[in-house]
């Protein structure tokens, strides 16, 4: 544009230049409006006005002289606007609008501007006022928060006060969100935007549209497990919006958020935690200690929220052709076990692989606090972030704590409130069972009372290698060495206590010529407790017709085993049961310590084992004779031996005659006491009136004998609370087949798992099991003694076992023990659960399992 002068149309706008306005080109441009709203409505009409300078291409900010601007209104659709407001403006670096002086014409408006920028028509509406919302069916408390996936209902509603014009309603939706009807509106396919034509409206015309979408399913791994979906409307007028709705946002994650988790290990003897990196494995924990997973829980929304933890695991994904764990993933949701509660404590665990574990030594379950100060994760995102015992080590933490719980024990733990916006940490002390998996992959994760919460993150820990199969463990293979190094040496005072070895096997008869040695009138090499006829001379070895000092005609006084050991001393039988007394230790009954059946007592009142002395009465006595009758003939082989695969063991010869009870299950339920029988031999008649017990029959199986006195049939000690293992229990009750779990005595136990079978027969890995306490080998069907635990533990001396190894089915007494419980084997107990008991695992000091168990799981 040159110094003359002239005049521009635009269309709308006519932009006269007087002469010499400038001298250089200008750049003109009109649009839709744009900017600011100005009193109600948007621009009408925008346009530019640019001039730049010739020589150096800056732009100029003014004219040289004003120009004059005018615009026509007959052309233009003013419904609705107040055509007395209209004026011209220029847009600010702030945004607003700085009015021109505006001069009104009949059909037209004129300004006058010397400087260039943005310039617009503005005015006011008159158009009644629309009321417009935008609502959902997503919880109306807090910040709208839905699970992902939902399926959310959003409703647009226009309600005008007064007439309208016709326009379009618009909506905007999130983009991430799935439409599943889109109520009849047309969808922009670059933007996802919802238009809807309006015809004139009448004042109170509802006009409603109804939107179904589905919420955003978060992915598996995804650093943010949450989303906001921000939903809008607006009613459009001449390509202007002229009412805008409130946006609705819509917040998409679950009830609380599990955004990190930690692992940490225990140490046994100072009871120290020492926890991994975040958000890292767990790799080679060992079967049967307790370690603790720790989870990170969020609150990602404005109101407070109540969490009931509760704790469930899995089997990891395994790859099927590397072996390699797949951990979290698409893939390893599909490949991987389904989802299993922990047992607590206190409950069957029946073949759970975990539970929630006690720490104490008591094993008493726990509730701890978890504080600000003892937190263990932080919200950074890095997912190896070294914290130990450093809490919220990344800096400021978003939102507040809440107080965390840790359990030891429980699942559920108690519950638990997390405050609008906060966080806090939920831990479980947790102890894999026998039923894990050597190297086996597991998840742990965190949900609201059983209820999932995904996406979430999982704690992934693998079960230590077998032992077995570990090179040098000693429990495999010709070089391996021993786990646990040479046995303690014995105690200083268990040299008193060393007791003569006794022949495996024995049948406990008489010597050839012991009857002389003893100074007894009966022949030599005759069978003493065999033949009992009247023409037999047995009897003299035992009863004097004219010099008897003891009841019955008896040799010797009382007690009973002042007589026997006449002949059991090694000089008259090949057992020697009087030495065997003499180095015992002593019975204390107020600690419920007990080292020997009470033989040598004092006189107990005992007259004969076929009268039912114990039936229903505390009468606690160990007479020689009421676990042997010398005057029952023998059986043919003087072993016990087992009559068929899963029966009891029969009594051996030793126990001929003798009486006992016998236990009637008869489908009494777990924990629940039997039926019980008498057994015995009573005579047939008796000329001096004694009253025998009505006997169901003779004693069969060794096990009926030790119920006499160790089951409810008679009345048991009283009962400590405050010591439970010193408690004189049931066995009646302990041992019903219908139990849960019972050591197999009257039926062949329920266990029949590979474990145990391996564990029985020694074989457990690829190599024989290295066990020097080993004394027998079982399999899974078999049943057990009484004496393959109870037992007098000269059979071997002390510990390592030494050969000759004792035989399953061989004369196993049960007389004395160095052991308290007249326990075959070592076994240390009472002392475990002592917190200040600085000593480690020692397989010597549990040789009684491992009699018959495998030690590779320790």
């Amino acid at each position: 544009m040159d110094q003359a002068g002239g005049t521009l149309d635009l269309g709308l706008v006519t932009i006269e230049v007087p002469q010499g306005a400038v001298s250089m080109p200008v750049h003109f441009s009109t649009g839709p409006g744009f900017g600011p709203e100005y009193a109600g409505i948007p621009p009408i009409l925008s346009f530019a006005l640019i001039a730049k300078q010739l020589d150096w291409g800056g732009t100029v900010e003014a004219f040289g002289m004003p120009l004059q601007l005018t615009m026509q209104l007959a052309s233009l659709d003013l419904t609705d606007i107040d055509a007395t407001s209209l004026q011209f403006a220029r847009l600010t670096p702030g945004l607003t609008w700085d009015l021109l002086p505006t001069r009104h014409g009949i059909d037209s408006i004129a300004a006058a501007t010397d400087r260039t920028g943005t310039f617009a028509v503005v005015g006011r509406s008159t158009a009644a006022p629309i009321a417009l919302t935008v609502t959902s069916d997503a919880p109306s408390a807090g910040r709208h928060r839905v699970d992902p996936g939902t399926t959310v209902t959003v409703t647009v509603r226009a309600i005008p006060s007064g007439p309208v014009a016709k326009g379009t309603l618009d909506a905007t939706v999130p983009q991430d969100w799935t439409m599943t009807n889109n109520g009849g509106a047309t969808v922009d396919p670059t933007t996802g935007e919802l238009s809807w034509p309006l015809a004139s409206l009448d004042p109170g015309q509802v006009v409603s549209k109804v939107l179904v979408l589905e919420a955003p399913v978060l992915a598996t791994g995804s650093s943010s497990y949450q989303t906001t979906g921000a939903f809008g409307a607006r009613i459009t007028r001449r390509r202007a919006p002229v009412t805008v709705a409130d946006p609705l946002a819509i917040l998409v994650a679950p009830r609380v958020v599990i955004e990190h988790r930690v692992l940490g290990t225990l140490d046994g003897a100072s009871g120290g935690v020492t926890y991994g990196s975040q958000d890292a494995a767990l790799p080679g924990e060992p079967k049967f200690e307790v370690f603790r997973t720790r989870f990170r829980v969020e609150n990602p929304d404005s109101v407070d929220v109540t969490l009931v933890p509760l704790l469930q695991y899995r089997e990891a994904a395994t790859g099927v052709l590397t072996g390699v764990p797949v951990i979290g993933g698409a893939l390893g949701g599909l490949l991987a076990g389904a989802w299993a509660t922990l047992p607590k404590a206190d409950t069957a665990h029946g073949h759970a692989k975990f539970y929630v574990a006690p720490e104490a030594r008591g094993y008493t379950v726990e509730t701890d606090r978890i504080d600000a100060g003892e937190a263990r994760t932080s919200d950074a995102e890095s997912s190896a972030q070294p914290l130990g015992d450093s809490p919220t080590a990344s800096g400021a933490e978003e939102g507040s704590f809440a107080p965390g719980v840790g359990s030891k024990g429980e699942n559920p733990a108690p519950a638990v409130t997390i405050p609008a916006g906060g966080w806090t940490e939920v831990e479980f002390s947790v102890r894999a069972t026998i039923w894990a998996d050597y190297a086996g992959s597991y998840e742990l994760r965190l949900t609201d009372n059983g209820a999932a919460i995904e996406p979430s993150a999982v704690a992934a820990v693998t079960i230590e290698p077998d032992p077995a199969l570990v090179p040098g463990s000693g429990s495999a293979g010709p070089d391996a060495l021993p786990m646990y190094g040479p046995p303690a040496p014995p105690a200083p005072n268990a040299a008193q206590y060393s007791l003569a070895p006794r022949t495996v096997g024995a049948a406990g008869g008489m010597a050839v010529g012991s009857l002389k040695a003893a100074g007894l009138q009966a022949a030599a090499g005759s069978p003493l407790h065999g033949d009992m006829s009247l023409t037999t001379d047995s009897c003299a070895a035992c009863h004097r017709t004219h010099s008897a000092t003891g009841p019955y005609l008896a040799t010797g006084q009382l007690p009973q085993s002042t007589q026997c050991f006449i002949c059991h001393n090694g000089t008259g039988a090949t057992s020697n049961i009087a030495a065997e007394y003499a180095a015992a230790r002593p019975n204390d009954a107020s600690t419920g310590s007990y080292y020997q059946h009470p033989a040598i007592a004092a006189n107990s009142g005992h007259t004969n084992a076929n009268l039912d002395e114990f039936h229903n009465v505390e009468n606690r006595h160990s007479e020689c004779t009421d676990c042997h009758n010398p005057h029952s003939p023998p059986l043919s082989t003087g072993t016990a031996a087992s009559v068929t695969t899963g029966s009891a063991w029969v009594r051996s010869d030793a126990l001929g005659g003798a009486s006992g009870v016998a236990a009637h299950n008869n489908g009494a339920p777990a924990g629940s006491p039997p039926k019980y029988g008498w057994l015995g031999t009573p005579p047939s008649s008796d000329e001096g009136g004694t009253t025998w017990a009505t006997a169901e029959g003779p004693l069969q199986y060794e096990y009926q004998l030790c119920f006499k006195c160790h089951s409810g049939y008679t009345v048991l000690p009283s009962q400590d609370p405050t010591h439970p293992s010193r408690w004189a229990l049931d066995k009646g009750v302990e041992l019903n087949s219908a139990n849960l779990s019972y050591h197999p005595v009257e039926a062949a136990g329920k266990n029949t798992s590979s474990y145990i079978a391996c564990s029985l027969s020694g074989a457990c890995g690829t190599a024989a099991d290295v066990n020097p306490y080993r004394l027998w080998t079982f399999t899974a069907n078999d049943t057990i003694r009484c004496t393959h635990c109870h037992g007098s533990n000269s059979v071997n001396g002390s510990p390592p076992v030494t050969a000759p190894l004792p035989a399953a089915d061989g004369s196993l007494q049960v007389h004395v023990s160095l052991n308290r419980g007249l326990l075959i084997q070592a076994y240390r107990d009472r002392d475990l659960h002592l917190s200040t008991d600085p000593r480690a695992f020692d397989a010597s000091q549990f040789a009684l399992c491992f009699s018959c168990h495998s030690m590779a799981p320790f």
